[in-house]
This record gives C-alpha cells, structure tokens and sequence, in this order.
C-alpha cells in the first residue's frame, strides 16, 4: 500500500509563535470574505463568491514567512498573486476559513 493522499486541512496544533505571527500578518492587512448562503441559495451557480482570507505580503521573504507558518498551522493555501505593489497568499474553502478564524480566536458559525 502506498502513502495516503494528503488534503485539505491537517489537524495539528501550531505553537504560539506560528499563531502570533499569523495573527500580525492578518492584523496588518488580512481580511476574511464570507460566502452569503442566502444569496448563494437565490442565485445558484451565479453567484461565484466562496470563503477566503488574504494575507498581505509586502516582499518575497514575508510571503516564504506567512506560507512557512500556514503549511505549519497545516493549512492549505491557493497560489499567491500581485495586486498594487503587494503580494496576496490566498486561503481559499470554508473549512480552511474556518480553522483560520479559530487560530486568530474568532468563532464564526460558518
């Protein structure tokens, strides 16, 4: 038998300092994008906004930084992109939103 697949989100508990350094990326220009249920359910295959957290990375290191302490926190990541000078790493999917906002100490019922 081979290696299992591995997907989604791991269940690991990061250490303190991956959690504050998460938490001062975030602080500093992260923001969080929750999906409308209700609109989704109204509009069906129309509606295309889903789960998200930016991370806001103003060089390289800091975008290796914030992906070293994701892959850490054991969440999975989209692939980053440029938007004004600045450098986005993407969290995309509800569950990976989810376990986010419970390292930053948030409670969603998402």
């Amino acid at each position: 038998m081979g290696n299992p697949k591995l997907t989604g989100i791991l269940t690991v508990t990061p250490g303190r300092n991956v959690i504050e350094g998460l938490e001062s990326y975030f602080a500093a220009n992260g923001c969080v994008r929750i999906a409308d249920s209700a609109r989704r359910n109204a509009e069906g295959q129309k509606y295309k906004k889903g789960y998200e957290v930016r991370l806001v990375a103003a060089s390289l290191d800091e975008l290796f930084d914030i992906q070293g302490l994701l892959v850490e926190a054991g969440l999975s990541f989209g692939r980053p992109y440029v938007k004004a000078r600045r450098i986005v790493q993407p969290i995309y999917g509800r569950d990976n939103v989810k376990r986010f906002l419970e390292l930053m100490g948030e409670s969603l019922d998402i």
